[in-house]
């Protein structure tokens, strides 16, 4: 059976609002065990912005916006392939297969073909 839902109500209250971005829950059982053991672990928005990221932060978010720029996404915001390459810039720090350098240059190539 489903857990309750945390962060939605039938018909939540005007205004209502919640420091949780998520809540990562994770079930397990014991390898001779025979019932499962729930963790719980809520991640609260500590405030930071885009620019506070770590590198893989910034390279994942450059990916993802990356996506919806290729699919004319609705959901897509003002996001810009100068913002992606700008991400991906950002997070290209580790990179030991060069993966993330060709990632951006996939990008750099999508701007100049006008996206």
């Amino acid at each position: 059976m489903p857990d309750p839902l945390k962060y939605q109500e039938v018909s939540p209250a005007p205004g209502a609002a919640s420091e949780d971005l998520l809540t990562l829950k994770l079930r397990y059982k014991d390898p001779e065990g025979s019932e499962s053991k729930k963790l719980e672990f809520p991640v609260e928005d500590e405030g930071l912005g885009l620019e506070d990221a770590g590198p893989d932060f910034a390279f994942a978010a450059a990916v993802a916006e990356f996506g919806m720029l290729l699919r004319r996404s609705e959901h897509k915001g003002n996001a810009s392939y100068d913002q992606v390459i700008e991400l991906a810039r950002a997070g290209k720090s580790e990179d030991p297969n060069g993966y993330r350098a060709e990632f951006l240059e996939l990008a750099l190539l999508a701007r100049r073909l006008g996206g």
